[in-house]
């Protein structure tokens, strides 16, 4: 009769290989490392076939896709925004200026003397080409008064028309001036380039 063994058996002296039924085990794991190893004919047609899906991707779907929406938001720019002046008051509303507004908005005092140092965009105006009289400030300040009392204690109102100024209706002049005040704003709480948002001021 045989007695029952219920001694431990101990596996620290069994090697890799007779588990996996081969003694050459590390020989083993360097050989698949070598054929799908990352510098393996395998692995390099593996990237290729990935590379290429991914630029063909690129290319075919997500560019095409950008391009739309490009020129979706140029059209709705285009109905949406029509070349008339307008009050600008938000940050959003400096993202779509209206052209005729480019120089009522440049020859903001603020803004000129920042395009004069080279820190905004300033619409692409060359600042030597500008008028020097900024005619839209004064045509908003017609008529306020200012100036002291006279001797007799009368305060005096002014106005001062050129033929060469802009044709502009009161109300036109009202937007400018709102958009003027929002360009302060922006000017003072952000560093946004009124002039290529969201571009920041130099």
């Amino acid at each position: 009769m045989f007695a029952a063994m219920n001694s431990p058996i101990s596996l620290g002296s069994v090697s890799p290989g007779a588990l996996l039924g081969t003694t050459g085990t590390m020989d083993l794991v360097r050989s698949i490392n070598d054929t799908l190893g990352s510098g393996s004919p395998l692995m390099a047609e593996a990237r290729t076939i990935f590379n290429n899906t991914t630029s063909y991707f690129v290319q075919n779907v997500l560019q095409p896709i950008q391009r739309g929406r490009e020129e979706v938001m140029q059209r709705v720019n285009v109905l949406m925004n029509p070349d008339v002046i307008r009050p600008l008051i938000t940050d959003l509303d400096f993202t779509a200026i209206p052209p005729c507004m480019y120089e009522p908005i440049i020859m903001y005092p603020p803004l000129r003397h920042l395009l004069e140092e080279g820190r905004i965009n300033g619409f692409g105006f060359d600042p030597e080409y500008l008028p020097s009289e900024d005619v839209y400030g004064r045509l908003i300040e017609n008529g306020t008064c200012e100036s002291e009392p006279d001797k007799d204690g009368k305060k005096w109102m002014t106005w001062t028309w050129r033929s060469t100024d802009p044709k502009i209706s009161e109300t036109e002049l009202d937007y400018v001036e709102m958009t003027r005040e929002s360009i302060r704003r922006l000017l003072e709480t952000t560093k946004f380039d009124p002039t290529d948002m969201p571009e920041h001021r130099g």
